[in-house]
């Protein structure tokens, strides 16, 4: 706690000449008026004010900062702080924050004049990542600490942006194969797999993992909430075909490890595979028990470990799993052979 306190008032004091009374009265009103280090004035509740102080430490010039601020105040104008758009929004930004300061595995580098794209060190080499609002950095550690990647071929289900497939490549990924249902996620994973010329080492498919082939979904063309899992949608305009776990690993193994992360899919796919046996390690996401998942993963000849993520960063090694409190609805599950 005494720790926590202290790296706030750090970065608070690093950004704002007046910090003490910016502190005060979002503790009193959850609102303050701050004079940034620069003389800017900005006015706004604790995500905001708490943003901008994360964006000053990143040593990244003021140019991050003003950026933010005009696209602030172009896009969001208007909304309070508790407008659930607004706060998705700026926790996005604080991303930058963990990237920078959190991990261990990789480091962020720059920040594009237009905030467009990141900059990231994974093992010593630089990668760009487009579409960096979405990524979910704490669980980095995890899959880079816990799977071990290198020479190694991987299945990615779940890839969004390509963000975890390109780690797993920097990493030393012999191969792989990253499947995403979102047309907006897919398309913005091709460009970073070739802005990185990667395409030698990452396959990319636009399916959704699921208990039978071919079915075709309708889904978004564009970025929605909807994002993150493959469900149907009245408007959807984007046919995107079904595939089953077996079929990705009959087409495209065979696979050492696997990483799964697709917003409920894991309960459509794994307990109706006959081929899980195959891979040797695999980290998957449970999102609504872990039981029917473990039970699977048992039955296949698996040594199972489950943990849930109590903040991030949660693992250093996989002995440090079974350590690990457990919510029975949300988690992660690592097993291997």
């Amino acid at each position: 706690m005494l720790k926590r306190v202290g790296e706030v008032i750090k970065v608070y004091r690093a950004a704002y000449r007046n910090w003490p009374w910016v502190l005060a009265q979002l503790v009193l009103r959850g609102r303050a008026r701050a004079v940034m280090r620069s003389g800017r004035v900005v006015e706004g509740d604790s995500h905001l004010i708490g943003t901008i102080a994360r964006l000053c430490s990143l040593d990244l010039g003021d140019r991050v900062v003003e950026e933010f601020l005009n696209y602030w105040q172009s896009r969001l104008e208007g909304s309070r702080g508790s407008d659930p758009r607004a706060v998705r929004e700026l926790l996005s930004f604080r991303k930058l924050y963990e990237l920078k300061h959190k991990l261990r595995c990789c480091r962020l580098v720059d920040v594009s004049d237009d905030l467009s794209h990141i900059v990231v060190d994974v093992g010593g080499r630089r990668v760009v990542m487009y579409g960096w609002r979405g990524i979910p950095p704490g669980e980095y550690e995890d899959y880079l600490n816990i799977l071990d990647v290198k020479g190694k071929s991987v299945l990615d289900i779940g890839a969004f942006v390509g963000d975890t497939a390109i780690l797993f490549a920097a990493m030393g990924a012999r191969r792989v194969v990253a499947v995403e249902p979102s047309p907006w996620a897919y398309s913005v994973a091709r460009e970073n797999v070739e802005v990185n010329r990667l395409g030698d080492v990452i396959t990319l498919l636009n399916c959704a993992v699921a208990r039978e082939d071919g079915r075709a979904l309708m889904l978004p063309a564009t970025e929605t909430g909807l994002t993150f899992k493959a469900e149907e949608v009245p408007d959807g305009d984007v046919p995107v075909p079904t595939c089953t776990l077996d079929t990705l690993i009959e087409k495209y193994g065979p696979f050492d490890v696997m990483k799964m992360d697709c917003e409920g899919c894991e309960y459509e796919s794994i307990p109706y595979s006959r081929r899980i046996g195959e891979l040797r390690e695999v980290l998957i996401e449970y999102h609504d028990g872990y039981e029917p998942i473990a039970r699977k993963l048992l039955d296949a000849g698996f040594r199972v470990l489950r943990y849930s993520r109590f903040g991030s960063f949660s693992c250093k090694r996989p002995e440090e799993l079974s350590l690990r409190p457990v919510d029975p609805r949300l988690g992660c599950i690592y097993a291997a052979r």
